[in-house]
């Protein structure tokens, strides 16, 4: 009797192996930026930026927030949840050190925000 653990048909084939792009985080992330955007279009940027806000820490969460904050005029509040992302020490020498989202991508974002 196989047992979870056990290497039978489904363990190692192809079909049962889960791509790094469907474990759930993505796909929660992915879900809350299409809904964000789609709220957003249609003239609701205040409950969009509450929407993504919690999920900050995630790149395309934060370039997301950007956008959305200039349509809620919420501009301000989003540049105080990017300055929060800045570390003081901490340095990434890997492009995915920190999820894509290094203290360098937040000021980028940051720049835009203060452009505006």
């Amino acid at each position: 009797m196989p047992t979870r653990w056990s290497s039978g048909p489904a363990a190692g084939s192809g079909s049962a192996r889960r791509s790094g792009l469907d474990c759930w985080p993505v796909r929660a992330a992915r879900s809350t930026l299409f809904h964000a955007r789609l709220i957003a279009r249609h003239g609701r940027g205040d409950e969009a930026f509450s929407l993504l806000q919690p999920h900050i820490q995630d790149w395309s969460i934060a370039v997301a927030l950007t956008h959305v904050a200039d349509s809620a005029g919420r501009d301000d509040e989003a540049a105080t949840l990017l300055a929060a992302q800045i570390p003081d020490e901490h340095r990434c020498d890997d492009p995915w050190c920190c999820r894509g989202f290094d203290a360098d991508m937040a000021i980028g974002l940051l720049a835009t925000i203060r452009e505006r």
